[in-house]
């Protein structure tokens, strides 16, 4: 991550100073200022209020990474449906422009298939297929169902279950947390010079007064 931020940094200065194109110049600033945020959250673990939220993000992201498989495998299969059906209208000597359903490329019938996935979608369309439509409608319902219902309330559930497992041990990851980030910034300073007597990391905690009896005899 450090390597990516630093050689769209460099990227920026040169296209500053080599004159570049504008507009080849914001697009690395928006990938720099994506690394900045994305820098910026890494070093919320710090904080004990923050480090096991940034934690959570990781692990959530991890476990669902097949799920995320298996959801675009949906949404290419659907929009390969929708973009096979726009040739029924062509056949019918419809107007392209009013018949679309997705867009005539594909990589963009794929993104409004990821659109009406999370209920952005329009069905009025379909009346231009005639007596076709219903096949059409049984797409949309089918994509409804699974991609709406089925997969995004997976999606939930999942997150849901690594949130409360991670919360289980929400000291331990705090811990974690931070080792992580000494680790990935121990260029910093020279380890081996201010470690060089020791071999582990000790936490020390403060302990409370109790009002219970302790047997002395134990």
């Amino acid at each position: 991550m450090d390597v990516v931020f630093y050689l769209f940094a460099l990227g920026l200065v040169i296209a500053n100073f080599a004159g570049a194109n504008d507009t080849h110049f914001r697009i690395i600033a928006v990938f720099l200022l994506m690394q900045c945020y994305l820098q910026f959250v890494m070093y919320l673990r710090l904080f004990d209020q923050t480090a096991v939220m940034v934690s959570m993000l990781f692990y959530i992201t991890k476990d669902i990474m097949v799920f995320i498989l298996v959801f675009f495998v949906g949404i290419i299969a659907f929009a390969n449906m929708f973009y096979i059906m726009q040739g029924i209208a062509h056949n019918m000597g419809v107007v392209p422009s009013e018949s679309r359903i997705v867009d005539e490329n594909f990589a963009l019938a794929i993104l409004a298939t990821f659109n009406a996935a999370f209920g952005n979608f329009e069905t009025e369309v379909f009346k231009k297929y005639g007596p076709h439509q219903w096949l059409l409608w049984v797409i949309y319902v089918s994509l409804v169902l699974i991609l709406c219902l089925i997969m995004l309330n997976m999606i939930i559930a999942l997150m849901g279950d690594t949130y409360t497992q991670v919360d289980a041990l929400r000291v331990e990851e705090r811990m974690k947390a931070k080792c992580r980030l000494i680790h990935e910034n121990e260029f910093i300073f020279a380890r081996k010079f201010f470690f060089s007597n020791f071999r582990y990391i000790i936490v020390a905690t403060v302990d409370r007064v109790t009002d219970d009896v302790v047997d002395p005899q134990k």
